[in-house]
């Protein structure tokens, strides 16, 4: 509001009407700024800017702003926006009003999608599909993408568990998101589902080009390349697809980097060093304002600030050095959780820090105990080995146990046992690797479901494998496993682990380390027996995400 209050100032109102416009339309914020944005500036919008504004509005989470604008709206409008309120509110009444609207908006992409909602809800995903042919086609906000995006990855999983790869596919294309982390899941399931289900790499190949126009990170960008690369492979042969593998690779730890090293020939991994920060460079960067300004806040005891602040410094910070020292200082202060948001933030960028950014701890000795690799992987990914972190859900310490897990292996184990000793790292990862190591017993030696089942569960593992098929089967490309777990954060989560456990072997190596990632995603593979077919995908409920 402070610049389209300047731009009037100077004289300039079709710049102030323009900006007032855009933020009108685009910008979720609340009931009381809503407010008094209409009381400055309500003389240049229209009632097409507020028919606008509250069809955003109601695809997030702003439902007071939402009905606050519901007496400025054509009559038609009013009722739209009521039936949609009603969805939202799963009210009874809402399929009535629904019906009852008038031809100017029954068909409104905005109703046509908490319909799909209300009918997915339902079980009713046949009639939730037919839906999304009235999808909206442009997005006005971040939050209103990512709810489409949302229902229509619903939709996606529903047909992939019932064994329809067309209706899955159709539910993951066209979806008109442009850009952001959603345009890019949307273009991905679409290509992993035209390859590997519809058998139709070129058209798979068409939407995992389009990843490498929207993705920004390497992780982003490797994973669409690999599957670029296996679109081709299946097209035009091997030798066509190494140049997009080889694009890949140069992302060496990532998931996708390393095994399209892998099918580009390379060997091994070699991890280089963290930059050089000697006096010159260290003086340098304090003498900057953004370091002042971190120090400043952090040392008055503005913490929250301090956080945020610093996270938000990998888009200014613009090398190596800069990004490790930003480490430091951050580390300095004994906050472990926000250095390694750091590192991960620079890793984003592609500013990679072996030394920094994987911490060594040498795990403590247990009975059956997975290779230290392993357990440093899962100790970065659950805390950044950060002793006395918590989770929103009760899990504590190095490797995040949840107490009841925890009192359960310490029973085991013949060990004393308090809640409290969770926040001493021995201890901790002493429980923490002993419950891993009984995970890839029970998964007969897998990394994949054993990883999957200490971030959601063990019973979720076996659940995922009976429609993603099982990753031990020698029938089941373990990769497609990855990609089918209907979590993302799990997806995430095993991805970011298992390709931090050759980083971590190429460090306890001087450096560097053979490629395996492929065998380690095969760790536990059986051949069937003849007599014993491998089992097929079954339609089976997927309870819901955990919050972790």
């Amino acid at each position: 509001m402070a610049l389209a209050s300047a731009l009037r100032g100077v004289g300039d109102n079709r710049a102030a009407a323009d900006l007032i416009r855009r933020t009108w339309r685009g910008k979720p914020f609340d009931l009381d700024d809503q407010r008094a944005m209409m009381s400055r500036f309500g003389d240049v919008l229209s009632v097409d800017d507020h028919i606008r504004r509250a069809d955003m509005l109601l695809f997030g989470a702003q439902g007071p702003a939402a009905r606050d604008l519901i007496p400025l709206l054509p009559e038609d409008q009013q009722a739209l926006a009521q039936a949609r309120i009603a969805f939202r509110q799963k009210s009874p009444t809402a399929l009535a009003l629904a019906n009852a609207l008038p031809p100017s908006v029954a068909a409104a992409p905005g109703l046509a999608f908490e319909k799909a909602a209300h009918y997915r809800r339902a079980g009713l995903d046949q009639l939730a599909r037919a839906e999304l042919v009235r999808f909206p086609r442009e997005v006005w906000s971040d939050e209103m993408g990512t709810r489409i995006w949302d229902e229509r990855y619903q939709l996606t999983l529903s047909a992939l568990r019932n064994g329809d790869s067309r209706a899955a596919y159709e539910a993951a294309a066209n979806t008109g998101l442009q850009t952001g982390a959603d345009a890019v899941e949307a273009e991905f399931y679409a290509g992993w589902i035209a390859l590997t289900r519809l058998k139709d790499p070129a058209r798979a190949e068409a939407h995992f080009k389009h990843i490498d126009r929207v993705g920004t990170s390497p992780i982003t960008l490797a994973r669409g390349l690999y599957w670029r690369g296996r679109a081709v492979e299946a097209l035009a042969g091997v030798d066509a697809a190494d140049v997009f593998y080889q694009a890949a690779a140069r992302h060496r730890t990532t998931f996708y980097g390393q095994l399209a090293a892998e099918r580009a020939g390379y060997a091994r991994l070699d991890l280089g060093k963290d930059p050089a920060t000697g006096p010159r460079e260290r003086a340098r960067f304090e003498a900057k304002d953004t370091t002042r300004a971190a120090r400043i806040l952090y040392e008055t005891g503005n913490r929250d600030l301090f956080r945020n602040f610093v996270l938000g410094l990998d888009d200014v910070l613009d090398s190596d050095a800069d990004q490790a020292m930003l480490v430091d200082l951050v580390r300095g202060y004994g906050d472990r959780d926000t250095s390694m948001k750091v590192v991960r933030a620079a890793a984003q960028r592609g500013f990679i820090l072996p030394d920094r950014g994987y911490p060594v701890r040498t795990p403590p000795e247990v009975s059956n105990a997975p290779e230290p690799a392993l357990v440093l992987s899962i100790t970065r990914q659950e805390s950044g080995f950060d002793p006395l972190v918590r989770s929103g859900v009760g899990a504590r310490g190095m490797m995040q146990l949840m107490p009841a897990t925890a009192a359960a292996t310490a029973r085991r184990m013949g060990v004393p046992y308090a809640p409290s000793m969770l926040d001493e790292p021995d201890y901790n990862m002493r429980l923490g690797s002993t419950y891993l190591g009984s995970l890839i017993s029970t998964f007969g030696g897998s990394y994949v479901m054993a990883v999957a089942g200490y971030n959601a569960g063990p019973g979720r593992s076996t659940q995922w494998a009976g429609f993603c098929g099982d990753p031990r089967s020698a029938n089941v490309d373990p990769i497609d496993y990855i990609e089918c777990i209907p979590f993302s954060e799990t997806r995430n989560y095993v991805m970011r682990v298992m390709e931090a456990v050759a980083v971590y072997r190429a460090k306890a190596r001087g450096g560097s380390t053979p490629l395996t990632l492929t065998d380690d995603l095969r760790r536990g593979v059986y051949t069937p027996r003849a007599s014993q077919p491998t089992p097929q995908p079954t339609p089976v409920p997927t309870p819901p995400e955990p919050a972790r």
